[in-house]
């Protein structure tokens, strides 16, 4: 485990986080959020307990508090329970909710969300049949530590697609630092899991001047 005793030894001070909590009005729906009679249908949920969930800053879900993200990629996928296994066991996500009769799973890794939607359920009018992986993206995922996902992969026998390695990303005066590495899902989603270093003043003023 030389990989793990690198990344316990490299000191951490946290990064400073730019997502700001999402706070909504009492009693109002976000204009982005489907009108809300079709909330109660698109959800397992009474409409009671989605208004409830829309207007409260923190709602809960299986006895477990998150915040709803603006922004949450939906993942089609091959098999929903083969999937939603992987993310959980491997990955370390907790499963929030799901609607087992459309093969729909919407998942959180300590503010990461994520939904998976099995492929064959995906019936949206004139939706183009192309698959996601065809486009050049990737998921970054924020962890505490890195290690105890390591031993889950390797548990698991999932092979990195790129090694652990400690990279340095400039933002104007400052370079953030974090240990990363890249993994695929069992559809082939592309994930860079981060485990932030900390910051540092750029070394060389002639990359300011870039």
């Amino acid at each position: 485990m030389q990989l793990a005793t690198q990344v316990a030894a490299t000191a951490r001070p946290r990064m400073p986080q730019c997502r700001q909590p999402r706070r909504l009005p009492e009693g109002s729906i976000h204009g982005a959020i489907p009108p809300f009679k079709q909330l109660a249908s698109h959800f397992r949920y009474s409409s009671a307990e989605i208004g409830q969930a829309y207007t409260s800053q923190q709602p809960e879900f299986r006895g477990y508090t998150m915040e709803w993200n603006k922004l949450v990629p939906e993942c089609v996928v091959a098999n929903y329970e083969r999937s939603k296994k992987f993310y959980i066991e491997v990955f370390g996500f907790k499963l929030m909710f799901e609607r087992p009769e459309s093969r729909f799973g919407y998942l959180d890794l300590d503010g990461a969300q994520i939904m998976l939607l099995e492929g064959s359920h995906m019936k949206t009018p004139g939706q183009p049949d192309m698959h996601p992986n065809e486009k050049q993206f990737h998921f970054q995922i924020e962890v505490e530590k890195l290690a105890p996902l390591i031993e889950r992969l390797a548990a698991h026998e999932v092979s990195l697609i790129a090694p652990c390695t400690e990279s340095w990303y400039r933002v104007d005066e400052l370079e953030h630092g974090q240990i990363e590495f890249f993994v695929a899902d069992p559809d082939g989603f592309l994930f860079r899991f981060y485990e932030p270093l900390g910051e540092r003043p750029v070394k060389s003023s002639a990359v300011l001047l870039a």
